[in-house]
C-alpha cells in the first residue's frame, strides 16, 4: 500500500528495430516516455514520422459510420448489458487476429449492405435519406411504395418547395429538372403523407402518373433500391450471431488502427540519427528486467537505468493498493496525486471517506439498495477498469450508509419505522460533538503522518515546526472550546490558552520560512 517504486531510463536502439520494440513494450504498458524533442543535439534530430494520420483517421471514421448502421439495425432488447459487456484480449492476440481479417472486404460488405452509391436513375437526381443519415428499420418500414407521389411544379417554385420537403421525415426524392415543368417522384413517411398533400396545395403540384410521365422504369427502379436497402438491413438485424460478430472484427480493427496512431506519437518524443533512435522515460522498477530483455537485443545497443530521484516533480506517480483500498484511488485523484517524496494517502483517506459519507447519507434501505445493486452490476456486467472501481467504492459506501442508517434509525426517510440507537432528533448535541472529535482525530492523523514523512526523510527540526505546534495550538483551542458544551475540560483552560498561545506564536515565526 504505497506509491510505486520507479526508474529512470535513456535508451539507443537501432532504427530498424524501434517498430518491433514499441509494440513489445505495448505489452506491458508501464511505460512513460519524456518529450525529448526540444532538445538541442549535434548529433540527433526531432523524429520525423512518415506515417499517413490522414487516411487513418479517414479509415477510423468509416469503421465508426458503420459500427453506427450495425447498432441501429440490431433488435434494441438486451443492449445494455452486450454494450458494456466487452471481451477482453491480449496485445498479441489482437494483432494476430487483425492480420487474418480482411479491413476492406468487412468495409466493402458495410458499403454494399448499407450506403446507396447510386445518384442518378436515366435523367431523374436522387435524393435518399441514408445518405444523409443512418435509419433504424422501423423508419425504413414506414416508407411504402403505395404512398408513391409523381408530379411536377413549376420552376420557379422549386426551391421553396424542395426547401419545406426536406423539414419533413427525410422523405426519397427523385427529380428531374430539364423540362419546363421540374418533375418529382417522392415517397414519404406515412405520417408525413398529410403534410406532403398540403405543400402540393401550396405549391401548385400537379399529380401525374408513371404512365403519363413513360417513366415506369425509372420509378420501378427507384422503388427497388428502397426495399433493397430494407432487406438487406432486415436481412442483417435478423442474424444476431452474425452482426455481433462483423461489429466485434470492426471494434478489432478500430483498436489496432488506434494502436497505430498511438505508436507514431510516441515516437514525436523522441530524437534520431540516421542509424540510431534516442528515447528517454520511466518505468516501474519491478519492470526493470523485462525492459532490459526487450530493448537489449545486441552489444551495440546503449541502455541506462537508474532510480528515480525522490524529490523529482517529474516522476509520474503511480499507487498500488489492495483490492479494498484500490476503489478510493480515484477520490485521492481527484483533490491531487502525492509527489514522488510522500506518502500514497489514499489507505488512511479510505476509512475516514467512507465514515462521513455514511454519516451524510445515513439510510439502511439506500445503504442495502446501493451494496444490492452495484453487487449484481459487478457480477454481470464486464466493466472498464476505471468504472469497475467506481461501482465497488460505491458498493462500499452502501455498507457504511446501512451501518449509520441502522445507528440514527433511517430506513427510506422514516417511511419504515425503525428504533434508534443514536436519536438525531433529540441528541443532536451529541451528534455534534461526535463529529467534531472525529474531524479532530482525522486532522490530527494527518498531521502525524506528515511528521513521519519529516522523520523518514532526516528533518527532525521540522516536526516541532510544522507538527509539534499545530498540535499545540489546536489541543489548547479543543481546551478552550469544549467548555462551551461540557465543563469537563474546565480545570485545564489555563493550560489550553498557554499551549494555544505558545503554538500559535510558534506557527507565525516558523512558518514561510
Amino acid at each position: 500500500m504505497a506509491i510505486v517504486k520507479m526508474s529512470h531510463f535513456n535508451a539507443l536502439v537501432f532504427n530498424e528495430d524501434l517498430d518491433q520494440i514499441l509494440h513489445s513494450l505495448q505489452r506491458f504498458s508501464n511505460v512513460s516516455f519524456t518529450d525529448q524533442s526540444k532538445l538541442e543535439d549535434n548529433v540527433f534530430d526531432s523524429y520525423i514520422s512518415s506515417y499517413d494520420f490522414e487516411s487513418s483517421e479517414h479509415l477510423l471514421e468509416h469503421i465508426k459510420i458503420a459500427l453506427k448502421t450495425l447498432k441501429d439495425s440490431k433488435p434494441k432488447r438486451g443492449d445494455m448489458i452486450k454494450n458494456l459487456s466487452s471481451q477482453t484480449m491480449t496485445y498479441d492476440a489482437l494483432q494476430e487476429h487483425v492480420e487474418n481479417s480482411d479491413l476492406n472486404h468487412l468495409l466493402d460488405m458495410y458499403s454494399k449492405s448499407y450506403a446507396s452509391i447510386q445518384t442518378e436513375i436515366g435523367n431523374f437526381k436522387l435524393s435518399i435519406p441514408w445518405e444523409e443519415a443512418s435509419l433504424s428499420i422501423e423508419e425504413l418500414e414506414s416508407y411504402h411504395s403505395y404512398n408513391l407521389m409523381i408530379g411536377t411544379v413549376d420552376p420557379i417554385n422549386k426551391e421553396q418547395f424542395e426547401s419545406e420537403l426536406k423539414k419533413l421525415h427525410k422523405p426519397y426524392v427523385m427529380r428531374n429538372g430539364n423540362e419546363d415543368r421540374v418533375s418529382y417522384v417522392i415517397i414519404p413517411q406515412l405520417r408525413d403523407c398529410s403534410d406532403v398533400a398540403i405543400l402540393f396545395d401550396k405549391y401548385d403540384f400537379e399529380k401525374r402518373s408513371d404512365i403519363s410521365m413513360n417513366i415506369e422504369s425509372e420509378v420501378q427502379e427507384f422503388i427497388s433500391i428502397h426495399e433493397h436497402y430494407l432487406d438487406k438491413r432486415s436481412d442483417l438485424a435478423s442474424q444476431e450471431a452474425y452482426s455481433d460478430h462483423y461489429q466485434k472484427e470492426l471494434e478489432m480493427h478500430y483498436e489496432v488502427i488506434m494502436n497505430a496512431i498511438l505508436l507514431e506519437e510516441t515516437k514525436e518524443f523522441f530524437t534520431q540519427s540516421e542509424s540510431m533512435t534516442y528515447m528517454s522515460g520511466w518505468i516501474q522498477t519491478e519492470d526493470v528486467e523485462k525492459l532490459e530483455s526487450l530493448i537489449v537485443s545486441d552489444e551495440a545497443v546503449y541502455l541506462e537505468i537508474e532510480d528515480a530521484d525522490k524529490d523529482s516533480r517529474d516522476v509520474p506517480i503511480v499507487l498500488k493498493n489492495n483490492k479494498i483500498i484500490s476503489v478510493f484511488e480515484p477520490i485521492t485523484s481527484m483533490y491531487a496525486l502525492p509527489t514522488y517524496n510522500e506518502l500514497d494517502p489514499t489507505p488512511i483517506l479510505a476509512p475516514f471517506y467512507a465514515l462521513f459519507f455514511g454519516m451524510m447519507l445515513a439510510d439502511l434501505g439506500y445503504g442495502i439498495i446501493m451494496f444490492v445493486v452495484m453487487s449484481v452490476a459487478l457480477r454481470i456486467i464486464n466493466f472498464k477498469p476505471g468504472m469497475e472501481k467506481m461501482i465497488r467504492l460505491l458498493k462500499y459506501l452502501g455498507v457504511t450508509t446501512a451501518l449509520w442508517g441502522f445507528i440514527y434509525g433511517s430506513f427510506f426517510g422514516g417511511i419504515i419505522p425503525m428504533k434508534a440507537i443514536i436519536d438525531i432528533s433529540t441528541d443532536f448535541n451529541f451528534v455534534l460533538v461526535l463529529a467534531i472529535i472525529l474531524g479532530l482525530f482525522h486532522l490530527f492523523l494527518g498531521l502525524g503522518v506528515k511528521g513521519y514523512i519529516f522523520f523518514r526523510d532526516g528533518k527532525k527540526r521540522y516536526i516541532i515546526y510544522d507538527v509539534l505546534f499545530w498540535y499545540m495550538t489546536l489541543s489548547g483551542l479543543v481546551i478552550i472550546i469544549s467548555q462551551m458544551f461540557s465543563p469537563i475540560l474546565e480545570p485545564y483552560t489555563k493550560i489550553g490558552q498557554i499551549l494555544a498561545i505558545v503554538g500559535m506564536i510558534g506557527i507565525v515565526l516558523t512558518n514561510g520560512r
